[in-house]
């Protein structure tokens, strides 16, 4: 039965030009007095990350909240199962795994006889992730890399789209993109998609979230009815907020779909509509996209 999507809670763009400094400190001082609460209410289990980690991967006024933060999770586990065809036995790979939020319920379904590699430019995070669950579960893997991120690794010495993930040719199954595609413009899109397409196995598949722009989409945009307007074009993208240009990204639909086929990627249809958009018929809050090799362009597949 599928799950009610969750909307993020959405704050006004004006908080983006408080300065760093005193925005991180008061961040920080409410991150401490949630976890203080969460300590005295036994809100935390021992795969649950501190406030601190879990507001990096999502929204602050939703993820500082611990029930929301699982809520997500458990959708997404749902989602995974449901229309990436996740198994006991599956080869999983979640790009921006962050603090394992997506790791922590998954170590109930991907057995020994399976695995799950992690990877995120945030270096507390996955050394969280490595203490906390690699310790109990040995096949559930996490790494990192010096990749420049505006939010976590603005000093990162190599861009998104010279990245090469450091994972051998047709290791997974199923690889994951959550929330990865809506903060990057075109171009490191299209190099991550050739990334999927090589770490991916025979019949594997790749399901990722994306804000699409198409006809349904722009009219929600004109109506006044999506959670945001893309006002702004981007670099072969479009934007909410030209001065954080990786903030909230859109790609359109049609753009998308040339650019998997040249990557050798298949988009299966039905795409799964979000509810952002302002759609009265949807699954979940972004929009997500199961991927496949095209073993029809690129020939054989091993």
């Amino acid at each position: 039965m599928p799950v009610t999507p969750l909307h993020p809670t959405i704050l006004p763009l004006w908080l983006n030009a408080v300065p760093k400094k005193p925005k991180a400190i008061l961040r920080e001082a409410i991150c401490g007095v949630m976890d203080r609460v969460d300590q005295i209410l036994s809100r935390r289990d021992a795969m649950t990350p501190p406030a601190r980690l879990r507001v990096r991967v999502g929204c602050f006024a939703s993820y500082i909240r611990i029930r929301r933060y699982r809520a997500v999770a458990e959708e997404f586990v749902d989602h995974l199962s449901r229309i990436g065809g996740l198994t006991w036995r599956s080869r999983m790979l979640d790009i921006g795994c962050g603090c394992g939020q997506m790791a922590a319920p998954l170590t109930s379904i991907i057995g020994p006889e399976g695995c799950y590699e992690g990877f995120d430019p945030d270096a507390e995070a996955i050394a969280w992730c490595r203490e906390r669950i690699s310790l109990r579960f040995p096949h559930f893997r996490f790494a990192s890399a010096d990749l420049a991120n505006n939010l976590y690794n603005p000093r990162g010495s190599v861009r998104p789209e010279d990245f090469r993930f450091p994972y051998p040719d047709h290791s997974f199954d199923l690889i994951l993109l959550k929330s990865v595609f809506t903060h990057m413009p075109h171009s490191p899109m299209s190099h991550y998609l050739q990334e999927v397409r090589r770490m991916l196995r025979p019949r594997g598949r790749c399901l990722a979230s994306f804000f699409l722009l198409n006809d349904e989409a722009r009219a929600g945009i004109r109506a006044g009815k999506s959670v945001y307007a893309f006002s702004y074009a981007g670099e072969g993208c479009f934007v909410i907020d030209p001065r954080i240009s990786d903030y909230v990204v859109a790609h359109d639909e049609s753009l998308l779909r040339e650019t998997a086929t040249r990557d050798g990627l298949q988009v299966s249809d039905p795409i799964y509509y979000g509810a952002w958009s302002g759609r009265s018929d949807y699954v979940s809050f972004q929009d997500m996209v199961l991927f496949s090799r095209d073993s029809d362009i690129h020939g054989s597949s091993i």
